[in-house]
This record gives C-alpha cells, sequence and structure tokens, in this order.
C-alpha cells in the first residue's frame, strides 16, 4: 500500500493548524476586552462555551490577548479548565493555551495533564515550545496514544529536530506505536540521519534483545532512501535464524530501497491484468516499487521484458517507463519496437523511455514521430527527444527514483512517470458550436451534458438481425455491455462503464470509459464470427473518458474525449483528430 507523500502529511498537519477560521467559530464575547476582573471575563466565556468538544479553535489569538493581561493567575485557570471535566471548555481552553506563549519548565505537569485529558490535543504546542527532555518525553507518551500523528502532538513532534529521537526509539519496538513513532521519524527526515550508524550497530549486534534490534531496523526503514548508503551492513540479517528478526530487515531494506531485496521484488511483478482493463493496479504497484530504486532497478531489467509484450496497455506503456528510467539498455530494441503501438500512451512512454536511455538508433522513428503523428502531444515529445539524443548531453534526464515512491498527488507537472493519460495533454481549444470537420465531412458532435446524462440514466440499445446489442452504464459502478437474442439466454460480451454505440455493419462501434480519478476511454469493434459467437477488438484508445459519438460516414466514426475529437476507423484505427468547424 502506498503510504502518503511527505508533502501531504504536511499539508494534513498545517490544516490542523489555526490558520483558518471554522465556520463553528466560538464567538468572542462582547466586553471581553473591557471585563474588570479575570472571573467576569470567565463569566463571559462561560456563556459561549459549547458543552462538547466541537473542534472549534479560531479567535484564540484573540481569546488570548484579551485575557493575557491578567498575566500568571489567567494562565493557571485556563490550565485548570484544559485539565477538567467540561469538554468544551478542555478544547476552548487549550486553544487560547496554544497563542499564550509565556512558559517555563515548571508548567509541563499542567500541559501534561491537558494532554492527557485530550490527546493529541492544542496543549501539545506549548509543550513543544518549552522543549525540555521532560516536555518532549510527555509529547511522546502523549503519541502513544493516539490514533495517528494526523494531530497537535504529532505536529508538535516534527517541528523539534533530532530531539525527540531519542525517546520515539523506546516506541518502535511495540507494534502497535511503532506505526506512529515511524510516521514523526519519516517526517523529521535529514536531522535523524545521524542517527543511522547507532541503528545499524544496534540492529546487527547479537547481544541486543530481538525487540531492541527490530526496533532499530524500525528506525531505519523511517526514514527510508536516505538510509540506503549505511544499509548494507543488514544484508547478513536476511538470512537470520530468527523470523521476526529477519523478515524486519527485509521490511527494512524494501524501505530504504537497497538493491539486496530488489531481485526477490521483482520476481513477482508480472503482466497480469485483463485486455481492457484501464488502471493495472497491480504492475502500476510493483512497477512504481522496483522503479524506486533507481539505477538499481536495471537489475530487475530481464525480468521486467515481459511487460512490453503484455495484452494490456497501461501495463505495456509502464513497464517501457521503468524500463527507460532504469538505464536498462538492452531493451531498447523493444522500446523502440513499441513506438509502433496503436495505443498512444505506449508511443508516448516509449518517446520517453529513448530519451533517457540516449537511444541515438532511434532517431529516424523519433524523427517519423515528431512530423506525422496524430496526436500533437506526440509529435512535441517525439521532437524533444530526438533534439535532446543530438545534443551534447546525449539523453534526457531521467526521473528520480524517488519520484516514483508516492504519485504526485494532481500531478501538476503533467509528467508523471507512471499512468500516462490526458495529464500529459495540453488543454484542448473549446468549439463552440460543436460541429467539426474531417477532410471535407462537416459533422456534429452531441452536446457533451446531455450526452452523458442520456448515457447515465437509460440502457442503450441497437436492433441487429436475430437480437439486440444492449449498453448499461451505471458511473462509478461500472457497467455492462450484452448480447440479447431473440431466442435463448442474454450474453455478457464485456463488463465496463458502457458509453454509447453506433452500427457498423452487423456489429457495432462501442465506447467505453470513465473519469472518476481514472479518465480513461476506448473504442471497440464488436462484431460476430461464423459461429455466431461475439468478438471485441480495441480499434481506438481515446484520451480521456468520452462524452461524444458520431458516424461520419459509413466505416468513419468520431469520438470526443479530453475536449478534441478522434477520428477512427473500424478498419484501421484512428485516422486523426478532427478540426472544430467555425463557420
Amino acid at each position: 500500500m502506498q503510504t502518503l507523500a511527505p508533502r501531504t502529511l504536511a499539508l494534513l498537519a498545517a490544516l490542523l493548524l489555526p490558520s483558518a477560521l471554522p465556520a463553528n467559530a466560538i464567538p468572542i464575547p462582547p466586553g471581553l476586552n473591557r471585563c474588570p476582573t479575570l472571573a467576569a471575563c470567565f463569566a463571559l466565556l462561560d456563556k459561549t462555551v459549547p458543552a462538547e468538544d466541537d473542534g472549534s479553535m479560531a479567535n484564540e489569538k484573540t481569546l488570548a490577548r484579551d485575557l493575557r493581561r491578567f498575566g500568571e493567575p489567567a494562565k493557571q485557570e485556563l490550565l485548570r479548565r484544559a485539565a477538567g471535566n467540561h469538554p468544551g471548555w478542555r478544547n476552548l481552553a487549550g486553544a487560547i493555551l496554544m497563542e499564550w506563549h509565556s512558559w517555563s519548565p515548571a508548567d509541563v505537569p499542567a500541559l501534561r495533564a491537558a494532554l492527557q485529558k485530550q490527546h493529541g490535543g492544542w496543549v501539545a504546542h506549548p509543550l513543544a515550545e518549552i522543549g525540555t527532555p521532560e516536555a518532549i518525553a510527555f509529547l511522546v507518551e502523549d503519541l502513544a496514544q493516539c490514533e495517528d500523528i494526523e494531530n497537535q502532538t504529532g505536529w508538535a513532534l516534527t517541528q523539534l529536530g533530532a530531539r525527540p529521537i531519542p525517546y520515539l526509539f523506546a516506541l518502535l519496538a511495540n507494534d502497535r506505536s511503532a506505526r506512529l513513532a515511524a510516521s514523526v521519524l519519516s517526517e523529521i527526515g535529514a536531522a535523524a540521519v545521524p542517527f543511522l550508524p547507532k541503528w545499524a550497530e544496534t540492529a546487527t549486534d547479537p547481544g541486543q534483545p530481538t525487540s531492541t534490534r527490530i526496533a532499530a531496523l524500525r528506525g531505519i526503514a523511517a526514514l527510508g532512501p536516505t538510509a540506503e548508503p549505511d544499509c548494507s551492513v543488514l544484508h547478513p540479517l536476511l538470512n537470520d535464524h530468527d523470523p521476526n528478526l529477519r523478515g524486519q530487515a527485509k521490511e527494512t531494506l524494501r524501505a530504504v530501497r537497497d538493491p539486496a531485496v530488489l531481485p526477490e521484488l521483482a520476481q513477482s511483478c508480472r503482466p497480469m491484468a485483463p485486455l481492457y482493463e484501464s488502471l493495472a493496479i497491480d504492475a502500476l504497484a510493483c512497477l512504481r516499487d522496483i522503479a524506486s530504486y533507481g539505477k538499481n532497478a536495471a537489475q530487475a531489467g530481464p525480468l521486467l521484458l515481459p511487460f512490453l509484450a503484455s495484452q494490456n496497455g497501461a501495463e505495456r506503456a509502464d513497464g517501457i517507463a521503468v524500463l527507460g528510467a532504469s538505464g536498462y539498455e538492452p531493451a531498447i530494441p523493444k522500446i523502440q519496437g513499441a513506438l509502433n503501438d496503436p495505443d498512444w500512451r505506449v508511443v508516448y512512454s516509449a518517446i520517453r523511455a529513448l530519451g533517457w536511455l540516449g537511444a541515438s538508433g532511434a532517431l529516424p522513428e523519433l524523427d517519423r514521430l515528431a512530423t506525422s503523428h496524430w496526436l500533437p502531444e506526440i509529435r512535441e515529445k517525439a521532437a524533444h527527444a530526438a533534439l535532446a539524443i543530438r545534443s551534447e548531453k546525449s539523453h534526457v534526464d531521467p526521473p528520480p527514483g524517488t519520484k516514483f515512491i508516492a504519485p504526485p498527488f494532481g500531478r501538476e507537472d503533467g509528467d508523471e512517470p507512471l499512468d500516462v493519460d490526458r495529464w500529459v495533454l495540453h488543454p484542448a481549444k473549446n468549439c463552440p458550436a460543436n460541429r467539426w470537420q474531417w477532410q471535407g465531412d462537416q459533422f456534429p458532435m452531441p452536446n457533451p451534458t446531455r450526452f452523458m446524462q442520456e448515457s447515465e440514466n437509460q440502457p442503450s440499445s441497437l436492433r441487429l438481425s436475430g437480437g439486440e446489442l444492449t449498453g448499461v452504464n451505471k458511473g462509478e459502478w461500472g457497467g455492462e455491455f450484452s448480447w440479447h437474442p431473440d431466442a435463448g439466454q442474454p450474453v455478457t460480451i464485456l463488463k465496463d462503464t458502457f458509453i454509447a454505440m453506433r452500427p457498423d455493419g452487423d456489429g457495432a462501434i462501442v465506447l467505453f470509459g470513465l473519469d472518476h480519478g481514472l479518465d480513461y476511454g476506448y473504442a471497440l469493434s464488436v462484431t460476430r464470427d461464423g459461429a455466431g459467437s461475439w468478438k471485441t477488438q480495441e480499434i481506438a484508445r481515446l484520451l480521456g473518458e468520452p462524452d461524444g459519438l458520431a458516424t461520419i460516414r459509413p466505416g468513419l466514426f468520431a469520438a470526443r474525449s479530453a475536449g478534441r475529437v478522434v477520428v477512427f476507423s473500424s478498419a484501421q484505427g484512428i485516422q486523426g483528430l478532427a478540426t472544430c468547424d467555425s463557420r
């Protein structure tokens, strides 16, 4: 399972901080800044504090400012209420104390008492401000009571640099708390690197208790690839007589991307996705894992070559990307052959891989694609790769292994190494009239919104000799395309999200696809053989979920996806992109 990217975890932590004003903010009572006594101020607040802890924390800066004029008595009263039995006051008092900023080590016991009443609460911030060994120990103590580190205690510990690390080590020996400690260590990052030699020494010391050695291995694993140069001494543990130690050593070496465990990982990475599967998730996961080993992943190259012959286009594209990024040069001839693949995703991936490999022998083919491919982004990518190969540098820099560890959320750069889809495309130009032309033929496309509503709300049927083809669109829940003969039982031809179909001789052209974060689409030619059995053949891999289908003339069709209209033939596949008819 993929873990959260560090920047995502940081964002989640930041969202917990008082940077935004929640809708249920506790209001500031009128006159709070003028009440003559501390008791009078708290009496005003008593009228606004909710009975329950509703997470309200806004206005805490103003509330702290208005109460701070009463000095130490105000702080002590807030500490008392933060550790009291009133849930609403515990939350509010903690939020105000987070903005108090006048602390001493003498306050640590009271803050601990408050944190024990509200694990992961706001008073973790004052403890981090104090930062004494006792304060840090209490923060780590509280972390062990939390479900995860997406709370104030977790965030506070990540802000303390290396200081919490000796205290976190004890948590690494326990299966439950180890996950929490490792998450904090991962966020601390580089500040923990000086501990690596000691942890490696502990992990390999047979005189240490097994639990301590496992804790050291978990600490190393938490730092990921940063720790890889220090881990060769751990290799003998892969053959240790203790299965727990052996298992944790393997897990640690995988976490740091040590090549010693790469052969076993690669052995289990095989193409297995069905023909029309849009997201080959099993292959994507293991290929991403292998690619995260950087140039060391080339050791797995021979075992990854079967991906280039996969029946599934996503697997072919992803396998090519990993072979190219790892620098596995023996794959160049097969990758060059993929430049003729009918699936544009495979061609795009092959161009990038050949650029990363500096494959000068592919230049004639890259030049051809740069001028003749139907997709502009393919032409652009091919020209870029050819230019780089001819340059003094002679290649395109491949992405580092760390690029593959966790997928970038949103893929803002549009060049995610794996899972090529519409994100690599430029925004499409709008065609307001929805009229298009192709080699002298003008044709309309349906309104995309209406087209999709009709597709999702009612089954679609096409009458042919002997029965009906029927498609059902269930949106994100999938769909089904089937044959309903006039006599006999229905036959399911394909289970996928059906979009639309048009007659094509004694068969049909059928669109499938879905957005919902996947955003895939393809067109099938569905025909009957001599025995009356239905056969399917992909004739167009589209740019995303299709939202329009039209017949230009017999045997020639157009499907709109990602704002562009792809023209394809039932006999020859994709012909090109239609242009907007602006007349």
